[in-house]
């Protein structure tokens, strides 16, 4: 079945991209801080699965091969590894300069960006992205897409039972595979299933409201990650982002939410850069952690979505940094 992109799955990635911002403006003070440390481990488990399911939902093309696998390849290395290359260059010197305000600043390889090692530790994104993609159009047809997915499924559950040791510092295989079933999970369901009649289940949605919060009464008496529970508790926090989307995109809230989703790709690819920035300025004149994580959290979103506006009235700029043409 033809995939139809409606408003609700921008609206999934601008709720999704603030607890994204969020968890990484918490790590660097959640130290001590029980709630904190708390919010930061409930997010960094299960978030980022919505927005490879969304990018796996809007990627069917992939399968279908409406042009030549090298063609959409080259599609791909644009929109994924050229902003991954070209950050890595900008981020670089930050991370050298700036080295006590970055989050991973320990000693960098620059040989280890072709592993997808990124200065910029939060690109290890678009590298992931780049490779699940890959693998899609080199192998992936509509007959076995179902095997595909349901392996790469198995492997999402069983990714984080690897040691966190095999990869780099910001980019693990565990994590990085946990992901990539996910993206096969949203080509899937787009091309079997009808978007508005799966995403607008009542029962469902209690289910996995239920199950995440049960998941976060764990979470908080245990103080650290329940890795087997990953998997099952990102998939109940997709479906209530999807049900909870497309209820918005029937509000007033439609216009203001699909413009922060579609904007979803460039805040995420500015605001480590900004955040870096604002470690050195805020904690001078703000002293609470909580309210620091909250002023920075709103003040790195809107100032990445100001930059991106300048920066996409720029061809040039438009396509090293954001891989738009």
């Amino acid at each position: 079945m033809a995939k139809v992109r409606n408003d609700s799955l921008d609206i999934a990635k601008g709720i999704a991209i603030i607890p994204v911002v969020l968890a990484h403006t918490i790590s660097p003070v959640m130290e001590g801080h029980r709630i904190l440390h708390f919010l930061y481990i409930f997010i960094y488990g299960i978030i980022l699965p919505i927005f490879f399911v969304t990018s796996g939902y809007l990627s069917t093309k992939l399968v279908t091969k409406p042009m030549s696998r090298l063609e959409l390849t080259k599609q791909r290395a644009v929109r994924l590894l050229l902003p991954y290359f070209v950050w890595a260059v900008i981020y670089l010197p930050m991370k050298i300069v700036m080295s006590q305000h970055v989050r991973f600043s320990s000693e960098y390889k620059w040989y280890t960006i072709l592993l997808g090692n990124n200065p910029d530790g939060q690109l290890w994104f678009l590298y992931v992205m780049f490779i699940v993609s890959l693998i899609m159009i080199l192998f992936v047809t509509k007959k076995n897409l179902t095997v595909f997915t349901v392996v790469f499924m198995i492997a999402s559950v069983f990714a984080p039972a690897i040691p966190y040791s095999i990869g780099f510092t910001s980019i693990a295989l565990n994590f990085s595979l946990y992901q990539m079933g996910f993206f096969f999970l949203g080509t899937f369901f787009a091309m079997h299933f009808e978007y508005e009649k799966v995403t607008n289940n009542k029962l469902v949605f209690i289910i996995s409201v239920a199950e995440l919060i049960a998941y976060a009464v764990v979470l908080y008496i245990k103080d650290t990650k329940v890795w087997y529970l990953e998997a099952i508790s990102a998939t109940c926090l997709i479906y209530t982002i999807l049900f909870v989307s497309n209820l918005l995109s029937k509000t007033k809230l439609n216009k203001a939410l699909t413009y922060l989703g579609k904007k979803s790709m460039e805040i995420y690819i500015l605001h480590a850069p900004l955040l870096v920035i604002g470690r050195i300025i805020l904690p001078k004149v703000i002293a609470n952690d909580y309210l620091y994580v909250l002023i920075m959290t709103v003040s790195v979103i809107t100032l990445s979505i100001l930059i991106s506006i300048v920066i996409n009235k720029i061809k040039i700029a438009r396509l090293l940094l954001f891989g738009s043409k």
